[in-house]
């Protein structure tokens, strides 16, 4: 593939996963594709997430009140498959409810009880896949509550995937709703 893909100059091999190849070892992929050019693709922003939740097709009939966009970008900060799950979760809402209208009480209510669920996908794969090592979760713990040491290879790999980003004096979770799923599902059953 190496051979291949280095002669042809109209073929380009696309490779996408939560891991860049200097972290796959089993084979070591970065031994094989030296050349690889890494693209990050980085969260939806403000007015993609907004075209996303108010034109997925044309004629839309969802209406959202004044502040209802701004708070669901925030809590998510464009996180795609968040945007995905909370859009689908209020169109089955207004279908449900026959509706077209959509307030920060329906927003905040679907989160709470659609999104913020202990066996939501996207969470239970961050924690359970992407933070397999313990080492990865109990600095994503210690980031949340501001306490013990922050491993220094677990805070590269979180900040190169961009779970995390520097705040004002200290290191936060990127999306409101990680660390609130975090919080609910596993410190406070930690303290139970």
């Amino acid at each position: 593939m190496r051979n291949f893909s280095q002669r042809q100059p109209y073929v380009l091999f696309l490779f996408t996963g939560v891991k860049l190849f200097n972290q796959l070892e089993q084979p070591r992929w970065s031994d094989y594709l030296p050349h690889a050019k890494f693209i990050y693709l980085d969260y939806l922003s403000t007015a993609d997430a907004t075209q996303l939740l108010t034109q997925p097709y044309p004629n839309f009939p969802l209406q959202y009140a004044d502040g209802v966009l701004a708070h669901i970008y925030t809590q998510t900060q464009g996180h795609p498959a968040l945007l995905h799950i909370i859009g689908d979760a209020l169109v089955s809402y207004a279908n449900r409810a026959y509706t077209h209208d959509i307030d920060l009480n329906i927003v905040n209510q679907i989160i709470q009880t659609d999104i913020l669920t202990q066996g939501q996908g996207v969470f239970t794969v961050f924690w359970q896949q992407f933070c397999h090592e313990q080492v990865v979760k109990d600095t994503v713990v210690n980031i949340i509550e501001q306490t013990g040491n922050l491993d220094r290879d677990s805070l590269s790999y979180l900040l190169q995937h961009r779970f995390i980003e520097k705040g004002t004096n200290r290191f936060q979770m990127r999306v409101p709703r990680f660390e609130q799923w975090i919080r609910k599902f596993v410190i406070d059953f930690l303290k139970f």
